[in-house]
């Protein structure tokens, strides 16, 4: 016996697995990273806030239904040597960044409100700043005066893979010592 597999009208619209209505077609099967490497590729224009918007929607799609969205506050340890991003913050219109392994056991906390609701990914902090920023960022960086300091770039799927959730709703997530307390001005 045969099955027939009957694709959706384009412009339908698909319910993804937490219950949100989307706003992307049902065909839609692009992420972010694949709209920006056919720009990249030469194979499309730009792309527009319409199909980034229908990536996100494809993105949380592939979640878990059980996933956990990150929130201010949040705490997480690192379940094993993770790679992850970071970004190096300076004195100039400019950041820098690149890609670390962060140490099974690392605690690192949500230090700001998500962008929306359900966010892809946040930004952290580890509780032990300085001595993973002496670990993960280039000493020629770390000594440059105009250096003001680094964040993680988190996604959402690697916290609640690579992660466990330790704490909510802290308020401090590490200690501003006398030495970070300038360098911390650009928030």
């Amino acid at each position: 016996m045969t099955r027939k597999t009957v694709q959706p009208a384009k412009n339908s619209t698909k319910q993804d697995k937490r219950g949100s209505q989307g706003a992307r077609p049902a065909v839609w099967n692009l992420t972010i990273e694949a709209l920006y490497a056919e720009f990249f590729a030469g194979k499309r224009g730009q792309p527009s806030e319409n199909e980034l918007d229908q990536a996100r929607e494809y993105e949380r799609s592939l979640l878990p239904v059980d996933c956990r969205f990150p929130r201010r506050g949040d705490v997480y340890e690192a379940t094993g040597d993770q790679t992850v991003h970071y970004m190096t913050f300076w004195a100039l219109p400019f950041t820098g960044g690149g890609d670390a392994v962060l140490p099974e056991g690392v605690r690192v906390c949500i230090t700001s409100d998500p962008p929306e609701q359900d966010p892809l990914g946040v930004y952290a902090e580890p509780l032990d700043y300085a001595k993973t920023e002496a670990e993960i960022i280039p000493a020629k960086d770390r000594k440059d005066p105009r250096y003001k300091g680094f964040a993680l770039a988190l996604d959402t799927a690697d916290l609640n893979r690579n992660f466990k959730l330790v704490s909510t709703g802290a308020t401090a997530c590490r200690e501003q010592t006398p030495a970070r307390a300038g360098k911390r001005s650009r928030r």
